[in-house]
């Protein structure tokens, strides 16, 4: 899945803070100039 936050770091927090057991979080280059992630997580 992917998830537009400020950086991996602040990515994994939201998800943990929403419940979600965060497996990992790989960044990824934006065209857009945003920053996108992909993560693993368990709800």
């Amino acid at each position: 899945m992917r998830w537009s936050f400020p950086g991996p770091e602040t990515t994994r927090r939201h998800l943990s803070d929403a419940g979600f057991d965060v497996e990992r979080v790989d960044e990824l280059d934006d065209s857009l100039g945003g920053t996108f992630c992909h993560f693993r997580a368990r709800a």
